[in-house]
């Protein structure tokens, strides 16, 4: 009866794991997917001979907020995006959920940072 028991629990342990990590590929897909169409858009931006004004558009639609937002806007989108992105949640699963979060919050920081010293925001 023991081994049986021990069998049983042997057996739904390898069925939950196995779904575990395929839940974590789907997620991890979904992720990069999401990520990567979002730095896709703004590829050509991405070079240092870019207009002011291009430069602030690319930055004000990676932290989500427009262009009559304020300093209050901008902080809190910069912060709800470090949080939604911080690269300490992902942890636990795997290299390139780490990786593309990590990529997500440099982003970021670097939007803000631009908003920090153009709009002398604290």
């Amino acid at each position: 009866m023991f081994l049986l028991l021990c069998l049983c629990f042997g057996v739904g342990y390898a069925i939950v794991s196995v779904l575990y990590k395929w839940i974590a590929r789907r997620k991890a897909a979904r992720f990069e997917q999401h990520v990567s169409s979002s730095s896709r858009e703004h590829e050509p931006w991405n070079t240092p001979e870019v207009l002011d004004g291009a430069q602030e558009a690319y930055y004000r639609k990676i932290l989500d907020v427009s262009k009559s937002a304020s300093e209050f806007e901008i902080q809190a989108s910069y912060r709800m995006l470090l949080a939604r992105y911080d690269p300490v949640r992902f942890l636990s699963l795997d290299d390139d959920f780490r990786n593309l979060a990590k990529r997500k919050t440099d982003e970021v920081l670097k939007a803000y940072e631009y908003f920090r010293r153009t709009h002398r925001l604290p």
